[in-house]
């Protein structure tokens, strides 16, 4: 190894440093108490029409909206009472059709029941005692009881 190649293992120089600089002095004005107030609107409005004020204010970024605001609120409360009316119309059809259906179920049975007891009556003048008995007892047990099951049904569906 060279002396070229050693390292330079002289002592450290000192640095020489500035003086240092004055530093300015900064003097602040006195410090004024600052009153601040802070003030917070929460505003709701529940309803079928936004307010006034803010149907005006979408009426100043496009120009008719008001109109198809309102347009839109009348349509609507239209569609809904056409509706209600359909709907109660429909459901005026469907009492009035139960109701004739009832009343024609009566009607037959009325007319069945009068033909098994003129038929009873007939075995019974004729002589056919025990027919007659059958006859007019099984029809009188059967109506009964399509009566009392009519009765309990229409209970059933009352209470449901």
């Amino acid at each position: 190894m060279t002396d070229e190649d050693a390292p330079d293992v002289s002592p450290p120089v000192a640095q020489q440093h500035d003086p240092p600089l004055a530093q300015p002095t900064v003097t602040s004005p006195p410090v004024q108490p600052v009153e601040m107030s802070y003030t917070e609107v929460q505003q709701t409005y529940v309803g079928p029409l936004p307010l006034p004020a803010t149907i005006r204010g979408h009426d100043e970024i496009e120009p008719g909206t008001a109109r198809r605001f309102y347009d839109d609120y009348f349509a609507e409360r239209q569609h809904d009472r056409d509706m209600e009316r359909s709907e109660q119309e429909l459901r005026r059809a469907v009492v009035e059709g139960n109701r004739s259906l009832a009343e024609r179920g009566q009607n037959i049975a009325l007319l069945v029941t009068l033909i098994l007891g003129a038929l009873a009556a007939v075995l019974a003048v004729t002589g056919h005692d025990p027919v007659a008995i059958v006859l007019g007892g099984t029809s009188l047990v059967g109506i009964v009881a399509a009566i009392l099951t009519g009765r309990s049904r229409q209970h059933d569906n009352d209470s449901a």
